[in-house]
């Protein structure tokens, strides 16, 4: 019967005990998704002010984008969108592979950010009310999901730096299936992406005329 009763202390206090832990992780992720969501609002206006002392760059770089909007080639706008957005994931996914990943895994969202502040930036001053209209309109809404989905992948990768790092120092012990969800999440995230920019680059092509920006 004490045995039974032990038992039953120990159990509840393992069901406790996973519970805390549970809530703490929780806790854990949400302070990082709001630590990550404030710099990326600070990298936005970053890319405002970079954009202000540089605005020649604008040109060279947007200058061959329109160039290929203006050609009408649907495969060549949506390749540049899924390109640009491969890189992010892609070096995301590496970083997160690393020892120090959870430290350098901030500088993808960080660099999108300041493109995204650049490019509004580089909108309103060449386009004016136009160039805004077609960002809240077409840009924004794609940009607002693929950001969030870059976020959601920091996220993951931050945890696999952990967990790589609890296997080298002999925490933890390898585990596969770790590795494959791992995988499966960020394959996921890039299918979501690529119908994300095959939506938008059917948008851009639309858009762009209306808006006069060709």
């Amino acid at each position: 019967m004490t045995k039974v009763i032990n038992l039953r202390k120990y159990t509840k206090t393992r069901l406790n005990k996973r519970k805390k832990d549970d809530v703490k992780t929780s806790i854990r992720e949400e302070k990082y998704k709001v630590l990550l969501l404030v710099i990326s609002i600070f990298s936005i206006l970053m890319g405002c002010i970079i954009f202000k002392y540089n605005k020649e760059y604008g040109n060279i770089i947007f200058n061959g984008f329109f160039t290929t909007l203006k050609s009408g080639n649907f495969v060549q706008v949506l390749l540049n969108l899924i390109r640009l957005d491969l890189c992010f994931f892609i070096l995301v996914f590496l970083i997160g592979t690393s020892f120090i990943g959870k430290i350098l895994v901030f500088i993808p969202p960080m660099l999108k950010s300041i493109i995204i502040g650049y490019i509004s930036s580089f909108m309103y001053y060449e386009y004016k009310t136009n160039g805004i209209m077609f960002c809240l309109i077409v840009l924004y809404p794609y940009l607002a999901i693929t950001t969030s989905s870059l976020i959601f992948a920091v996220n993951e990768s931050a945890f696999m730096s952990n967990y790589v790092r609890s296997v080298i120092t002999h925490k933890n012990t390898a585990d596969d299936t770790s590795i494959k969800l791992y995988f499966m999440r960020y394959l996921i995230l890039i299918g979501i992406n690529i119908i994300c920019a095959f939506i938008n680059t059917l948008f851009i092509i639309y858009f762009v005329p209306k808006f006069n920006l060709v």
